[in-house]
């Protein structure tokens, strides 16, 4: 919360007016999950200086060791006066979760505390669509309203629990082994991921790299994923579009679309590519 309100009275302090506090939890592209007692503090400091909170929470049934907990939970088990006096959005997502994983587009976004002129202007934007996501609706519907076994048949609920099950096992077991092989990665640390399906290494550039990379003309953590691109056909996103924190350079991965074995490969190379690049660049 120090480094938050640090960055809000900066924003303030330099002529911005901060309208909105965006929470993506589990978060993108970190892989953390927020605390119940630290989204406690979000809420409060979002109330207090009158700031629309955005719930990002699109991954919410991707979670490995520490529970997801709703924004609008909080705010509701708070109580007054945010119950009733902080706008919040909440977000979710069939395709982020465990029914369409990136393939299917479905959503929902619920607006709470809204002024109604505010509410009219949403719901004209949203006319401007003509054509209905209709396979998208229908994921949204399943995610929301799964198959439970005092309204569905026996054989319809074990095959729902059997594939939600089989998918999150194996997100769990690659989950673990990119915390264990990141963690051991040359020039390379890491936050394990408790969420989603992204982690966020720092990759700690030496003063060569750095200086190589300004020669050429580029952010250095985007050098360095070019290079590892050329070196290993691993594609990543520099942690520059990301806003990271000055004078740390970061990339960010997905464990969701390999196997286990190709995962394995993968942060092996990065580890190979790591000792090379450094072995240029001392």
């Amino acid at each position: 919360m120090s480094e938050i309100e640090t960055r809000y009275r900066t924003a303030k302090d330099s002529g911005f007016n901060p309208k909105a506090f965006v929470l993506i939890n589990p978060g993108n592209p970190t892989g953390d999950v927020v605390t119940k007692e630290k989204l406690e503090e979000i809420v409060k400091f979002c109330y207090e200086n009158r700031l629309l909170l955005i719930a990002d929470e699109v991954y919410q049934e991707i979670t490995y060791e520490q529970p997801f907990v709703s924004a609008r939970k909080v705010v509701e088990s708070l109580g007054e006066p945010y119950k009733s006096g902080l706008e919040f959005v909440s977000i979710g997502s069939a395709a982020k979760g465990l029914l369409s994983e990136c393939g299917l587009r479905g959503a929902y976004i619920e607006l709470r505390n809204f002024d109604p002129f505010a509410l009219g202007q949403f719901a004209k934007l949203r006319t401007v669509g003509l054509c209905p996501n209709v396979t998208g609706q229908l994921a949204v519907e399943l995610m929301v309203n799964p198959p439970r076994r005092d309204s569905n048949s026996k054989e319809v609920c074990d095959l729902y629990e059997k594939e939600k099950n089989e998918i999150l096992d194996n997100l769990i077991t690659k989950r673990k082994l990119t915390n264990e092989k990141l963690a051991n990665t040359y020039k390379m640390t890491c936050n394990p991921m408790f969420g989603s399906y992204y982690v966020f290494p720092r990759v700690h550039m030496t003063d060569s790299a750095i200086k190589e990379a300004k020669k050429r003309g580029m952010e250095p953590d985007s050098f360095y994923c070019v290079e590892m691109l050329k070196e290993t056909g691993l594609m990543v996103v520099p942690g520059n579009g990301f806003r990271q924190k000055d004078g740390t350079y970061h990339f960010r991965m997905s464990s969701l679309v390999y196997k286990h074995d190709e995962l394995a490969s993968v942060l092996d190379n990065i580890d190979s590519f790591n000792k090379k690049f450094f072995a240029i660049y001392k």
